[in-house]
């Protein structure tokens, strides 16, 4: 018995699917994972971040970062999606990363062509190096430009390759927020609106990648829920994070515990050794929160204007009205005064080491020096003698010098009184012998013999040094940790009068 098959029993046979181009391909390819909503959080939270190191003027020579934020994530983004492996990508990042940096300098250093503008920035990058590694002081506001634009390169690449890779919030975003904290940390008013703003994107950023991470996971397990679950959970951190970022701006900022800021004292010590070198590398940078004018260290570069405020910073209990000294410098430079080469000793010398007659008219006298903030450094008057803190003292190191008793035209650089005693040396050798004791005793009072070249019959050069007076040559007195309290110095004061010092 044969069927009838009805009309509706017939199905018309299926179109295959039409073939995705290759540009679909490509942007399917390209399409990041965790959605383009995603990404535009992080580039915008990026942008800020710029925008309040711009909105600072740290300097004039800085070039405009919002395009090394969008490069670096363009970069970024791109290497999460390829398959090589992540050190080569890397590698390849941070090279594109450099020759796009130094392009964009090139446009804030003087020349006329761009080899000339090349020319000026690796020179100018070349002298601070040489001020880095020589103990130099350097007030070009040029390599801090490329420096911090080099900075901004690798916090935007560090931020969207963690995002798109490895999906952890807060360890994609914790750079960014380092430094929008310390930018606003030395501009705390021009920053304090952009932080709100980075503030509110940052959470946004993490709400989104939470949501879609706790979508992947239900996608996995077949867990159903709606298409609609990620929008609808950040529409509503996006309101949830505005009225919080709109209610703490309204709230009165408390005032900090003595307890608070001492926590904050101790465990930001370890950067003050920082913080030195980077004041001597760039000493033309400007802060708008008030910091320590110098910290007394072996540089002291020129900060122009100095505006002082008002606070008292320590009390003084003087036997004798006199100078107060934080360091010594001997070295002068255009760009401010420098330390030469220093050995560090015990403030009171040792009984073997030779020593001249002391200084006349001088008396110790006893000051109590009682600093309001916790510091390293020492105040003294004078010569210090004694401390009562555990102290150490940086002495300038000996200086040595070589008389030449052959050639004394090679005399001829050195000081008046040891050229006078090498040509008296040379001249007794060609009549009789010598022997060290002659050497010695022929030297002037403040100067004592090192070593001596030469064979049995005839010396030929000596080397030797100055002697250091009973108080030594102290260039400054540190104390190994901060302190903040009263310590007595006791030190020898000059009662020379103008008649005195003219004899």
């Amino acid at each position: 018995m044969s069927q009838t098959a009805l009309p509706w029993q017939y199905a018309p046979a299926a179109r295959p699917a039409a073939a995705p181009s290759v540009r679909q391909r490509a942007a399917a390819r390209l399409s990041p994972k965790e959605g383009w909503l995603t990404v535009l959080l992080v580039v915008f939270t990026l942008l800020v971040v710029v925008w309040s190191v711009q909105r600072a003027h740290w300097v004039k020579e800085l070039p405009p970062l919002s395009w090394v934020v969008l490069a670096s994530t363009a970069v970024g983004l791109l290497g999460a999606k390829v398959r090589w492996p992540g050190a080569l990508v890397h590698l390849l990042a941070s090279l594109v990363g450099l020759i796009f940096v130094l392009w964009l300098m090139t446009g804030v250093v003087p020349g006329a062509s761009w080899e000339e503008h090349l020319v000026e920035l690796g020179s100018r990058l070349l002298a601070w190096f040489f001020a880095a590694t020589r103990g130099g002081i350097s007030n070009d506001s040029v390599p801090f430009g490329f420096f911090l634009s080099a900075l901004a390169w690798v916090i935007s690449y560090w931020t969207i390759w963690f995002a798109l890779r490895s999906r952890r919030a807060w360890l994609a975003l914790g750079p960014s927020s380092v430094a929008v904290l310390v930018n606003l940390s030395h501009f705390p008013g021009s920053a304090a609106p952009l932080f709100a703003l980075y503030l509110g994107l940052a959470l946004l950023v993490v709400v989104r990648m939470n949501a879609r991470r706790q979508e992947d996971t239900w996608a996995t397990s077949r867990t159903d829920y709606s298409e609609g679950h990620s929008f609808n959970l950040f529409q509503e951190a996006a309101w949830a994070t505005a009225i919080l970022v709109l209610v703490a701006w309204q709230l009165p900022l408390p005032h900090s515990t003595p307890g608070v800021r001492t926590v904050w004292r101790e465990v930001t010590a370890p950067w003050t050794g920082a913080e030195t070198k980077f004041g001597r590398l760039f000493s033309s940078l400007r802060s708008g929160k008030n910091m320590p004018l110098h910290t007394f260290d072996t540089a002291l570069p020129f900060r122009g204007q100095v505006n002082l405020g008002q606070n008292v910073v320590m009390t003084v209990a003087a036997e004798l009205p006199d100078y107060w000294r934080a360091r010594s410098y001997d070295i002068y430079t255009s760009k401010g005064w420098l330390s030469s080469e220093l050995v560090t000793r015990p403030l009171e010398m040792s009984s073997e080491e030779p020593r001249v007659e002391e200084y006349q008219l001088q008396r110790p006298a006893s000051f109590t020096f009682e600093p309001l903030q916790p510091t390293g450094v020492i105040l003294t008057a004078g010569h210090p003698l004694e401390v009562s803190l555990p102290v150490r003292a940086e002495r300038a190191r000996e200086f040595s010098y070589t008389l030449d008793l052959q050639e004394p035209g090679r005399n001829r650089d050195l000081p008046g009184d040891l050229q006078t005693a090498a040509d008296g040396l040379g001249q007794r050798q060609t009549r009789s012998r010598l022997s060290k004791d002659d050497l010695e005793g022929s030297l002037p009072r403040d100067t004592r013999l090192l070593s001596w070249a030469g064979d049995a019959s005839r010396f030929t050069q000596l080397t030797v040094g100055r002697v250091e007076p009973h108080f030594g040559n102290v260039l400054a007195v540190r104390a190994p940790q901060r302190t903040k309290g009263a310590y007595s110095v006791t030190a020898a004061i000059s009662t020379a009068e103008a008649s005195d010092l003219r004899r």
